[in-house]
């Protein structure tokens, strides 16, 4: 699947086959999140090594004016004169340390999605009356729910450290962790009816117990995201 185009992947999605399916877009989608957070903690941590500038522009703290000036009294608050963030060198650990967790978190999206395949895969051609198959190919997708769930903290993590332009890929990285958590669910609600083993049924409902919970963390982080882009 790593070596397919776009072109392919979608191609492949549109057929009636059994792979890839929407366990694989669930674990997508995460990769795609994570990579979103990276990109956005990169983006600020280089403001912050440059001097703690805002992306805008805006210059870095102690860069114009005296201790009593505009600008200086901005600074000191941590903002621009216009109001926008600027991001202090002293920041910089914090996005380091979001930088190297999501890149981590894109890498276990990838994986999950290549999982789902193989267990997609290996359901189509086990025994139609098998349950074992039936089991891991919903476990893979309540996986993704615990993963976003990670994904939506590293999301927290940064919004507080992040500069204004990235912003957007903040939030967009939010939205698409919600995406991968309802379809993950989606994709498991699917396969318990065909799942007998009582056991096996509680563990998977059980996994997708946080996630109305981790919606409305989700809903709230891009509220904040949308107030401070209309500052």
């Amino acid at each position: 699947m790593r070596s397919d185009t776009l072109d392919r992947f979608l191609w492949d999605l549109a057929a009636h086959a059994p792979v890839p399916a929407g366990g694989v877009t669930a674990g997508l989608h995460l990769a795609q999140a994570a990579a979103l957070l990276g990109r956005a903690a990169r983006a600020s941590d280089a403001v912050a090594a440059a001097g703690g500038a805002a992306l805008s522009g805006t210059a870095a703290p102690g860069a114009h004016g005296s201790a009593s000036s505009p600008a200086s009294a901005g600074s000191a608050a941590g903002t621009s004169p216009a109001g926008e963030r600027i991001v202090r060198p002293g920041d910089q650990d914090a996005l380091r340390i979001v930088r190297n967790r999501a890149d981590e978190l894109r890498i276990v999206g990838l994986g999950l999605a290549e999982d789902d395949a193989r267990a997609r895969a290996a359901l189509a051609r086990s025994d139609p009356a098998g349950q074992a198959a039936r089991v891991e190919a919903g476990r893979v997708p309540a996986r993704v729910v615990g993963v976003a769930e990670q994904v939506v903290g590293v999301a927290e993590r940064l919004l507080p450290v992040a500069v204004p332009g990235v912003l957007g890929d903040l939030g967009a990285a939010a939205e698409t962790a919600r995406a991968a958590a309802v379809t993950a669910r989606l994709q498991v609600e699917a396969g318990l009816a065909g799942i007998v083993d009582p056991l096996a049924r509680l563990e998977l409902t059980d996994a997708l117990d946080g996630v109305d919970a981790l919606l409305l963390r989700v809903d709230a982080l891009v509220a904040d995201v949308r107030d401070r882009l209309r500052r």
